[in-house]
């Protein structure tokens, strides 16, 4: 019972959370399209900024936050927290879930990220909300996070592995920016092959330690919730890294609003 109600609760949090970033952002964005004093405050060229406003690149910006500066700090605090205390093991060869009775501030870090995770899909869901598949996306996801909190195994793993996803996110998100920002530049090439190999870096990393967590409840004989993620797991592997190679294609596809269904399955 105290399990359910912490992610209920936190759940609950991070997601009223998102919606207040959303609401900020809005107004800031509003403000910066209007006030000629901030832009000069900021050295913001009029043109350039209302170029990029209009094209929402602001949804990338705020997302890039979450994944390069709040994920981070919440694996980094569990893992510090994993060594500091025990001060022997590989972190990823913990063993019980993300409630384990063990207990452990690295465990809380796991389920911060966790938590940040859910929040961030909430607030993403304005922008897609008339792409039924992205909002089936999300809920997928919504309902994979609140199994691995739940999952009697392999916690770390299982997270660390969705955290390596969202890097590759980060990196995409990046490269949005980048294009943005830098339109006058027409050869992007090599923004595109960092893209390209920081995804796929990603992708290869989150597939193994999602694996890693599959086969611990397999011979755990926890062979539910080894099917739920591998049945979960492959599809989105392999999609991420199709729409990835279609991304930097000549002709590719390119985010602009409203968000493609393609867009999104890099997120």
């Amino acid at each position: 019972m105290a399990l359910s109600s912490e992610v209920l609760l936190c759940c609950g949090v991070s997601s009223v959370l998102g919606i207040a970033v959303n609401f900020c952002v809005y107004q800031w964005h509003r403000r910066l399209r209007t006030d000629t004093g901030i832009q000069r405050c900021f050295g913001l060229d009029r043109t350039l900024l209302l170029e990029t406003l209009d094209a929402d690149l602001w949804i990338h910006v705020v997302s890039m936050v979450y994944q390069a500066v709040v994920y981070p700090a919440c694996i980094m605090f569990g893992w510090l927290a994993w060594h500091l205390s025990s001060g022997h093991g590989r972190w990823l060869d913990r063993r019980g879930g993300a409630f384990d009775s063990d207990g452990g501030l690295d465990l809380v870090g796991i389920r911060l990220f966790a938590y940040a995770f859910f929040g961030y899909l909430v607030r993403d869901l304005p922008s897609c909300w008339s792409d039924p598949l992205i909002i089936l996306h999300h809920l997928v996801c919504w309902i994979g996070i609140v199994v691995s909190l739940h999952a009697p195994a392999a916690a770390v793993p299982l997270f660390l592995s969705m955290f390596a996803f969202e890097c590759g996110s980060c990196a995409y998100n990046g490269w949005i920016v980048d294009e943005a920002l830098s339109a006058a530049h027409r050869d992007r090439k090599h923004a595109a092959n960092v893209y390209q190999l920081l995804f796929t870096i990603s992708n290869i990393a989150g597939a193994y330690l999602g694996l890693l967590a599959t086969w611990q409840h397999w011979i755990l004989g926890h062979t539910g919730f080894a099917s739920f993620f591998l049945i979960c797991g492959v599809p989105l592997v392999l999609i991420r890294q199709k729409e990835c190679t279609a991304r930097i294609r000549p002709g590719g596809k390119k985010s602009r609003h409203p968000r493609s269904a393609a867009d999104k399955e890099c997120d």
